[in-house]
Order: structure tokens, then sequence, then C-alpha cells
């Protein structure tokens, strides 16, 4: 009986070369400044918002800039990983929340508030910012 190694199989030998090629580049940061892990609450109406999405966008008028950095909103939490997280320094911070009961075409809900608008300042560090939506922007609508 004849022993077969991977080089008798280069087709498979191309298919692990490439499994751990993109484990490999999955593992770094995307070339770009330093992004940094934030996480922390939202509330609303002294509630915790049940979903949403929460960005992280450099204020530019502060002389800040770069990419922006993203999460979602489950269960009044929120964290972004650090190849979606914010540059640190000053944030104009956008959040959108909704009830989290699907209704009709809306899979998040009906939404809790108009996207709501405020500023953080990230360090150059992982880092923790609760923030909690006024509740006369309701309101507003």
């Amino acid at each position: 009986m004849v022993s077969r190694g991977i080089a008798c199989r280069p087709g498979l030998a191309a298919a692990l070369t490439g499994c751990l090629l993109v484990a490999a580049g999955c593992s770094r940061q995307p070339a770009g400044p330093a992004r940094f892990a934030v996480s922390g609450s939202v509330t609303f109406a002294g509630q915790p918002v049940p979903v949403g999405r929460i960005s992280f966008e450099p204020d530019t008028a502060a002389g800040n800039s770069g990419p922006a950095g993203y999460g979602s909103i489950v269960a009044g939490r929120y964290s972004t990983y650090p190849t979606m997280g914010a540059v640190k320094g000053p944030q104009v911070v956008r959040i959108s929340g909704s009830d989290g009961k699907p209704f009709g075409e809306l899979t998040d809900g009906k939404p809790l508030f108009p996207d709501y608008t405020t500023s953080a300042d990230v360090p150059a560090a992982a880092a923790t910012i609760d923030f909690v939506v006024e509740s006369d922007v309701a309101g507003k609508k």
C-alpha cells in the first residue's frame, strides 16, 4: 500500500495554504490609524435600548480624522471590536434605537426615537463609554 502525502494532492495543498493565509489576515488590523474597542450601555427614558446601532465618526470640526467606528446595540449594550473601533480623539456619535419587536418589514421593530447625535472623546486605549439618549428627543420625530 502506497501512502500519499499532501504533496501528491495539489488541490488539497492549495486549499490548506489559502485557509492559513485567510486566518492569518483576519487577526490583523487593517492599515491606517489605530482603532480602539469601545463598549458601554445605551439607555432611553431610563430603560436599555433593546436594539440599535451606534457609530463613532471623527469630529473633523475638532481636528480629528480617520475612519468611522461602529457597533450594534443589543439589550442596552454595545461593543465595537478593534477592527471596527474608533480612532482616538473627539467623535460625533450617532445612535439609532428600536423596540426590538419585529413589525412588518421593520425587523428591528419600531424606532424609539429619531437618530440621536452626541459627542464623545475616545482615548488611545479600549474604553467604556455609556450614553443616555435624552427622553425629550422622542417628541421631535
